[in-house]
């Protein structure tokens, strides 16, 4: 017993000088941006400039608590350390070892490649996915972005005339272009596209692209072939600016395959005005018409704030 609390107070102290450096502070805050949307940026950049002086200190639950980092991996973190340090008698652990320790540990949350040079070299074999390049944070390299939908067999259903419904939702994945030409994960986000299966009547497809002028284009057609007659198509625009993506557009168009009606609205959020359309298909003239009102003014919605 003694050893076992010699050894579990051995691995707190390790962890502890580990977390206070900088290397290491920069090295976990650069994971969290990548994986967490919910990272608290300006606090970690008031740690990285402390790290490393003697006054400050670091410990697993303060980094939690203060950058709002991923409980659920650090806790493996720090577990993992424990366990190691029973039953491995060290004097002294290399910093490359705990990096690849905590590595390891996250890898849970892990999907993409980190970095390759095309689409095909960082999703994984299987995977269904779609691609669009442009130099989305316009720094004169292109970029590139991916809708890949892993083919986890959990959460497939295949039917008695073999049809396979995918239920697993996808992921988009941000990568930046670097000079070398490779691309770098800048972040990807779990909750943002729908599967591409709701229910065995719901069915949404999404379609990725990426204008001229670097602007992110994600758009969803919900269709429905049993229970209802709607069909819904948006289109929304997202913009790198200020260090992130933020929405600056979004097209939505109903429509009624009963009767034929069909409604349009388009929101500007650089203009804040909305426009709303209205007409019928069907109709050989159609009765169009067309509102224009403006919109409350609010803070720009980043990406991965909604689920499309």
């Amino acid at each position: 017993m003694a050893n076992g609390k010699q050894s579990e107070s051995r691995a707190a102290d390790i962890i502890k000088n580990w977390i206070r450096t900088r290397y290491t502070i920069e090295f976990l805050g650069t994971w969290e941006m990548i994986h967490n949307p919910n990272f608290n940026v300006v606090e970690f950049d008031h740690f990285r400039m402390q790290a490393g002086l003697p006054s400050f200190v670091m410990s697993v639950s303060k980094w939690v608590e203060k950058t709002n980092a991923i409980e659920k991996s650090m806790k493996r973190l720090d577990y993992a350390c424990k366990q190691a340090c029973a039953g491995i008698q060290v004097k002294r652990w290399s910093m490359v070892f705990l990096l690849s320790l905590y590595g390891f540990v996250c890898m849970e949350a892990q999907e993409l490649k980190l970095q390759g040079t095309s689409a095909e070299e960082l999703v994984p074999t299987g995977w269904q996915h779609q691609e669009a390049t442009g130099d989305l944070n316009h720094d004169g390299y292109a970029d590139l972005a991916i809708v890949a939908t892993s083919n986890d067999k959990a959460h497939l259903r295949t039917r008695d005339d073999g049809y396979v419904y995918n239920f697993n939702q996808p992921i988009l994945a941000i990568y930046f272009g670097t000079p070398q030409g490779t691309f770098r994960l800048w972040r990807q986000y779990a909750e943002v596209i729908p599967p591409s299966v709701i229910d065995e009547m719901i069915f949404v497809d999404v379609t990725l692209s990426v204008t001229d002028r670097g602007v992110l284009s994600l758009a969803t057609e919900t269709f429905m072939s049993m229970g209802g007659y709607a069909t819904y198509q948006t289109h929304y625009s997202y913009r790198y600016q200020q260090g992130d993506f933020y929405l600056i557009g979004r097209d939505q168009t109903s429509g009624m395959r009963n009767t034929g009606e069909m409604e349009t609205v388009s929101e500007n959020y650089l203009t804040w005005k909305r426009q709303v359309v209205k007409d019928n298909m069907f109709e050989e003239t159609p009765r169009r018409t067309e509102r224009w009102s403006r919109l409350p003014r609010k803070p720009l919605e980043k990406l991965g704030e909604r689920t499309l």
